[in-house]
């Protein structure tokens, strides 16, 4: 695999008002990896700094645009949670990723020249991320309304996705003309990323562990070793992965820079519990069966689905929420991400909800 120290200013420049339009910032990234893991500000300085430096540059040099919400704002589920930290600006220019970045307005020009099939094959993939085969659905607007049928978006969502298709060729431009500024600025400025690049392309020629981690961290059932790899600068702990459309399993890799250096450092233990989050994931009936079912034993994903009648997106996205709240675990093995109750937190669950809900004398 040929890692290349090439970093694409679009993406970068997407990923900066993705977080913009979504009211996060570098400082609120950071401080979530100190509550989270074992590890100090110092210790995470190198691979956070150049996203650092960037924000500031972006900050001072850019004015934000009125249409940010509408081009980076994330898309939203059924239950109010985002869905995948997606946007229209990654969807419309999905395909643009799978080669090195030339310019904006060649970028431009390649999507504005696509057929219909390959916007809506750009569209339905970054929607078909987790769990759900876009081989299951044709490259059609019936395809692509049969897709959204089996997500859990809300109607606005969905009609933001439809209305993406519709005039796909005006986001491309008016996006192009929106992040044009930020894209020529992050490409001006690559002597703030350059150091943590000097030996990207010898340390990430391989990157068979990532692969594992991230298979098993964010419970995805496969992923292909083949293909080139890139890094990410802002999206410092992100991986996105982009399919070459002619060979299925060749990808563009896209690595932030810190998802290897984190991946060696331990979570803080979980000191307590909340039951009111708890309670909240477990208000939802279809979140109920699982747990009912995995108390039976250990399942993966499209085990679960069949047995519930659910699709394979769906049943990821419960357990995305299962797992945020604690109630499961889960374990690769082979190819499957498997899927068991967490014990422990079901027991203090249970004892804690005893208490509150008990009086003093009936404990």
């Amino acid at each position: 695999m040929n890692a290349y120290a090439v970093v694409n200013p679009l993406l970068e420049a997407i990923y900066y008002f993705k977080m913009k339009a979504n009211g996060e910032t570098q400082a609120q990234v950071l401080d979530r990896v100190l509550k989270k893991r074992i590890t100090t500000a110092g210790e995470v300085t190198d691979f956070f700094e150049p996203a650092f430096e960037l924000e500031k540059l972006l900050d001072e040099g850019i004015v934000l645009p009125e249409r940010i919400s509408e081009f980076f704002g994330y898309f939203k589920f059924t239950d109010g949670s985002d869905a995948t930290s997606t946007c229209p600006a990654i969807l419309v220019f999905l395909n643009s990723f799978r080669r090195s970045f030339t310019s904006l307005d060649e970028v431009k020009s390649a999507m504005l020249a696509q057929t219909d099939e390959q916007r809506l094959s750009g569209i339905m993939k970054e929607l078909t991320t987790f769990n759900v085969s876009l081989n299951d659905f044709e490259p059609t607007l019936d395809g692509l309304l049969e897709l959204l049928e089996q997500l859990p978006l809300t109607e606005e969502s969905r009609w933001r996705i439809i209305k993406i298709y519709k005039h796909y060729n005006e986001y491309v431009c008016d996006i192009c003309e929106t992040v044009r500024p930020a894209v020529k600025l992050i490409a001006d400025n690559s002597a703030v990323y350059s150091d943590v690049l000097r030996n990207f392309s010898r340390d990430y020629a391989d990157i068979t562990d990532i692969l594992k981690y991230i298979c098993g961290r964010f419970h995805i059932d496969f992923i292909t070793g083949r293909g080139v790899v890139y890094p990410l600068i802002i999206g410092n702990g992100n991986f996105f992965t982009v399919a070459d459309p002619a060979d299925s399993e060749f990808m563009a890799y896209y690595v932030g820079v810190g998802v290897r250096p984190m991946m060696h450092v331990p979570y803080r233990e979980r000191l307590s519990i909340d039951c009111d989050e708890i309670l909240r994931t477990l208000a939802d009936k279809n979140r109920m069966k699982i747990m009912q079912q995995l108390s039976a034993g250990k399942s993966y994903g499209q085990e679960l689905a069949d047995m519930l009648g659910l699709s394979p997106n769906t049943v990821s996205h419960h357990m995305n929420k299962l797992q945020k709240s604690g109630l499961t675990t889960s374990t690769l093995e082979g190819c499957k991400v498997y899927y068991k109750t967490n014990e422990e937190v079901v027991d203090e669950f249970i004892r804690r909800l005893a208490e509150k809900l008990k009086t003093k004398d009936e404990q």
